[in-house]
């Protein structure tokens, strides 16, 4: 999943935050001094995991909409990426692809990681879960 480091980049972007976590990322930065990543912050543990590879079970594999509908600069098809187990993470396909949304579902107890979801009814997001006993058990080791 990752390694325990701490976000060094001067520009990050928090991305969602609740009561047992903050994640937060950033790309290459001005001048490609940084390595894109994402970052989970445990607040019971106090410390960082950079997140370096999510699991594609489950995934919800999408791709950019099309150019007519939405002005992008690169876009992207995920589907490829069900012939792996895990995945780089972030996407890099052109840009780097960040979360632009996280959501927490309770009741699976699974953190929701959406590519894609700002461009409202023509998205067609991809979709990482994060299980939280699986965040839980790498701040225990």
């Amino acid at each position: 999943m990752g390694e325990i480091k701490e976000p060094t980049a001067k520009r990050q972007l928090e991305i969602y935050q609740d009561s047992f976590y903050k994640f937060v990322g950033h790309g290459y930065g001005k001048r490609g001094e940084d390595t894109p990543s994402l970052f989970a912050f445990n607040k019971t543990a106090n410390m960082w995991i950079r997140i370096s590879k999510v699991s594609t079970r489950d995934a919800v594999l999408g791709r950019s909409p099309d150019f007519p509908e939405v002005m992008i600069q690169v876009g992207w098809d995920h589907s490829r990426l069900r012939s792996q187990d895990y995945v780089d993470f972030p996407l890099i396909t052109g840009c780097v692809l960040l979360p632009d949304k996280i959501a927490y579902d309770g009741d699976k107890q699974l953190y929701q990681l959406y590519i894609g979801s700002q461009y409202g009814k023509y998205s067609h997001p991809t979709i990482f879960y994060l299980p939280k006993r699986d965040l839980d058990a790498y701040f225990k080791k």
